[in-house]
């Protein structure tokens, strides 16, 4: 298998610009669940996660059997019966789907980079609109009926539909059209250009359009999918999601175990007691008391993540920015994230964790001023706050916290709990009053890019409109146009300093080598060269031809065929001029014929990578070349380190003259980027998203310190 991770291109200028500055609140590790002997760390996460590591009690979680069982036992309930894929976001459901479904492209589940799934390869760009996918050869959905373009297109266009009120269409509403252009070929096409095309196409799950309009309800409880696993039972009545090998499936993740079972298991001890007797073999969100009791051969995992644990703010109760602020101020983070989650969480300084490429600490980050939380109180007219908690397990000891920290305020305070799911019952259904929602999240389940970690919650009417009450406001028009501008690939980038005047408005090539002044030097920073290879393909350098073998070729010719060439390795291509081996002239020598099956790890990059993505597959690989294939992962040629670097010299050393641009200053302001603060942007800062079972978040703030007018890439 071969991921592409774009590492540094356009759309980085969304980081480099920081289009938003965000003031989190409370953020967490994320976990993942652990297999157990003989089995693999494949028994899936379980959505969003806080301070909840998982635990693993083989000694070996790596290891696999293709004929083992793998038992686990899950922290989320299941709230819902319906999977299918259009409409459900809860967290269990979406875990089970990514077992079971595909995207054309998926993220990988840990590392959260792009690779090809249901595609035979990335999408193929035809022009700055265009992009065309190629399906797996011999994909075949778990009825065994073949897939098709047509089921392709439905799939996209029923998540486009507003009828069918998708909250997956507000990730991909740049999507003008999808079109079948031959069977096992779809064209996709978009509004306008975009950076996150690769990345976003692994929200839609691809599923038979036949069987999903036959029976929509039987198909939303059991939805047929391409994944390596089948769902066998669903856990309405059993309170356990079984699976099974999906022996149909022709991708690259195959199952690695013949049947997987998720044991529903709400309660903290329950769940506890089930992995210390040995009755699963692996569970998820440990609680934070039980941490110190597990021991050999239990082991514990946590991992760094983008979940956390997120305030929502009425709009309609709190409307007064003064009173959403006082109660960010009245929290104890250190407190709540030392005592309350073990050490294993860490107070939010942005909307995304560090480490993420977007990270850049907020203009406004909220700490614990008792004294100045009460003034605002004060201001705002504030005497009681309803508070509304979500009962998951791996926060328990952290309500307790954040309610004495708000009860030192002097106020009245309303405490509710409730099971997530009756949580959002309660709002949407506005059954009651409700100030501020306590809860978890991790839209990163969906993708991993800032927008639509952004969007889950500042886009779109459920959370916005609906749940906020944020919708309408000038705050709220104004993120909309700053999220739509930083994800547009455009040929300019603009620049502003902390005065909002421009520095520098070119094209992002132009930027990174030649920047106007010291100020945007200081800007972009040291790693401005190496950022150069993230706007550049693999497809915009020639590429160096190679000596070809098929299998069956008698070893002695094709030896012949390389010294003559005066190379030191064939590259053995399939029937279809798959690349399926690459050795040298001794390795080749041993038989007499060229054999299919070499066994190595091939350094092969797609033809739409960057040169960023082929310079890190040839360090990796400790190799001078990397192989190239295009669509249906045809061979194209090598890529060599030395074609990076004479690409990126060229770059370095164009004349600017060489594009016309409007390079350097103005005295002007944009009023859109502003430096300072409005009250409608402070209203946004101090407070308002929440999450559903599967997102998550705190408060955000725009800040404009620096601005994105365009630019940030294709993919």
């Amino acid at each position: 298998m071969t991921i592409i991770a774009p590492r540094a291109s356009r759309r980085d200028f969304i980081r480099l610009t920081s289009t938003m500055g965000l003031a989190a609140g409370l953020a967490a590790a994320l976990a993942a669940c652990g297999g157990g002997s003989g089995s693999t760390t494949s028994a899936g996460a379980s959505g969003a996660a806080g301070a909840r590591p998982s635990v693993d009690p083989s000694a070996n979680a790596a290891a696999s059997n293709p004929d083992g069982v793998i038992t686990a036992g899950i922290s989320y309930e299941l709230g819902t019966t319906g999977y299918d894929p259009m409409t459900t976001t809860a967290a269990l459901t979406v875990a089970a789907n990514w077992h079971t479904m595909e995207g054309l492209t998926e993220l990988h589940p840990v590392t959260r980079e792009c690779y090809a799934a249901l595609g035979a390869d990335l999408p193929v760009k035809v022009d700055d609109t265009t992009y065309e996918v190629a399906l797996r050869e011999g994909a075949v959905f778990s009825d065994g009926t073949a897939v098709t373009a047509q089921d392709v297109v439905f799939s996209f266009e029923r998540v486009l539909d507003p009828a069918n009120k998708s909250l997956y269409a507000q990730f991909i509403a740049f999507i003008a059209g999808v079109e079948a252009k031959d069977e096992r070929t779809v064209t996709i096409r978009t509004s306008h250009p975009y950076s996150l095309v690769a990345e976003r196409l692994s929200v839609v799950k691809i599923v038979p359009r036949a069987a999903a309009l036959a029976d929509p309800a039987a198909f939303d409880k059991n939805p047929v999918g391409t994944g390596a696993y089948v769902m066998k039972d669903n856990g309405a009545a059993s309170q356990t999601i079984v699976f099974e090998r999906n022996d149909k499936y022709t991708g690259s993740h195959p199952a690695l175990a013949k049947t997987m079972t998720w044991q529903i298991l709400p309660d903290d001890t329950t769940r506890t007691n089930a992995i210390t007797s040995g009755a699963v073999q692996a569970i998820d969100a440990v609680p934070v008391a039980n941490l110190a009791s597990m021991s050999d051969p239990v082991k514990v995992a946590a991992q760094q993540g983008f979940s956390l644990l997120f305030a929502m703010f009425n709009n309609r109760t709190l409307s007064d920015a003064r009173a959403r602020q006082a109660i960010l101020y009245a929290l104890n983070y250190e407190e709540i994230c030392s005592t309350g989650m073990g050490t294993l969480a860490t107070p939010a300084t942005c909307f995304v964790q560090e480490g993420h490429p977007a990270y850049r600490r907020a203009k406004t980050v909220y700490g614990y001023d008792v004294e100045k939380a009460k003034s605002l109180l004060k201001e705002a007219g504030i005497t009681t706050i309803n508070i509304l908690c979500s009962d998951h397990g791996w926060f328990s000891a952290v309500r307790p916290i954040i309610r004495e920290n708000l009860e030192a305020l002097g106020v009245s305070v309303n405490y509710d709990e409730k099971k997530s799911s009756d949580v959002y019952s309660f709002v949407d259904g506005d059954q009651g009053a409700w100030d501020v929602v306590i809860a978890p999240g991790d839209p990163s389940v969906f993708g991993n890019d800032a927008d639509l970690l952004l969007r889950w919650w500042y886009a779109g009417d459920t959370w916005t409109d609906q749940r906020m009450h944020w919708k309408g406001s000038e705050a709220y028009t104004a993120v909309q146009t700053k999220l739509d501008e930083a994800v547009k690939l455009g040929d300019w980038i603009v620049i502003f300093n902390e005065g909002a005047h421009i520095m520098q408005y070119d094209t992002p090539e132009r930027i990174l080598a030649n920047p106007s002044n010291e100020f945007v030097e200081d800007f972009i920073g040291s790693g401005a060269g190496l950022m150069q290879l993230g706007l550049a393909r693999v497809s915009d350098v020639p590429l160096k031809e190679a000596v070809r073998a098929r299998p069956g070729e008698d070893s002695l010719e094709v030896d012949r065929r390389l010294k003559a060439a005066g190379v030191r390795r064939v590259v053995v291509l399939d029937r279809r001029d798959r690349p399926v081996g690459w050795v040298s002239s001794k390795q080749i020598l041993r038989t007499s014929r060229i054999r299919s099956d070499y066994n190595q790890e091939l350094p092969i990059v797609g033809a739409s990578s960057t040169l960023d993505d082929a310079l890190d597959t040839m360090l990796v690989a400790g190799s001078t070349e990397a192989i190239v294939h295009g669509p249906r992962r045809r061979f194209l040629g090598l890529i060599t380190v030395n074609t990076v670097i004479k690409a990126i010299e060229e770059i370095s050393s164009r004349a600017p003259d060489e594009v016309s641009a409007p390079l350097g200053h103005n005295t002007g302001s944009d009023s859109a980027s502003s430096a300072d603060s409005s009250p409608a942007e402070d209203e946004a800062a101090d407070g308002e998203p929440a999450q559903d079972d599967q997102s998550s978040q705190s408060r955000t703030t725009p800040d404009a310190a620096a601005a994105a007018a365009g630019g940030d890439g294709d993919e």
